[in-house]
């Protein structure tokens, strides 16, 4: 297993890259949203998503959990796994479930259901 920052160290060059324009107001949040209520993936049929989190103490990615509200494509060809291939240019094509990335979104509207609610309830970050 290599250190995450073996393969985040590229993921963000290559994302880098691509953006243009000043820093961010360090006073904006990022939210990571989920449905508390949903089952779990992974051997967790009994309980939701809020017990695994608290269970385990990890925010788990869809390609650990097998779990989603929409199209479940986190898988190697699957469109979510190749749209992570072209951001990242391939930063995570070989990587484990456990070393992709996790995604949470940037709250520049400040809204107060968060930065992407129809992802679930907000949890600031």
């Amino acid at each position: 297993m290599c250190d995450a920052s073996d393969r985040a160290r590229p993921a963000v060059a290559a994302v880098d890259r691509r953006c243009d324009g000043g820093p961010l107001d360090r006073s904006l949040r990022i939210t990571v949203n989920f449905h508390p209520d949903r089952t779990a993936g992974e051997g967790r049929a009994d309980g939701n998503v809020l017990e695994a989190l608290a269970d385990g103490g990890v925010y788990r990615s869809q390609l650990e959990t097998g779990t989603g509200i929409g199209g479940l494509t986190a898988h190697p060809g699957g469109d979510r796994w190749l749209w992570e291939r072209a951001l990242f240019d391939g930063a995570y094509d070989d990587a484990p479930p456990t070393e992709r990335p996790r995604y949470g979104a940037l709250n520049h509207r400040r809204w107060p259901l968060a930065g992407a609610s129809r992802f679930g309830r907000p949890t600031c970050v």
